[in-house]
């Protein structure tokens, strides 16, 4: 159930983003993309050509591939109010902060809406 929440998050941001980009100086929606790495995505056959096609184990969700303030861009993770992060993804975090990218936890639209806010230079 819980990765059902996180899908509504997940679609929220998405939904929200398509319609606000062009308010931050962003030229295309498609900046802000999800990184799929869900498990297998239903067979062991799908999940065995998606681990040689690059899916790696503890990415974040989403990248917004957009360069401000001294970073290369945004990577968030979105949990629910009651996920947390599994070691992997933790090890992640770190990798892409030390190369020059913000990460973000996120457990609720809201809260991912505020984080790009101030990413983005603006708040609410």
């Amino acid at each position: 159930m819980a990765k059902y929440k996180e899908y509504h998050i997940c679609a929220a941001i998405v939904r929200w983003w398509d319609f606000a980009y062009r308010s931050y100086g962003v030229a295309d929606k498609r900046s802000l993309f999800h990184i799929a790495n869900q498990g297998a995505h239903g067979s062991p056959k799908t999940g065995a050509i998606l681990k040689n096609m690059g899916v790696r184990k503890g990415q974040p969700d989403y990248l917004l591939a957009v360069a401000r303030n001294g970073f290369n861009g945004l990577f968030l993770e979105v949990k629910t109010s009651t996920g947390k992060p599994s070691p992997e993804q933790l090890e992640c975090h770190a990798m892409h902060r030390a190369n020059g990218y913000a990460v973000e936890l996120v457990n609720s639209f809201d809260v991912a809406q505020k984080v790009i806010h101030c990413y983005l230079g603006k708040m609410l």
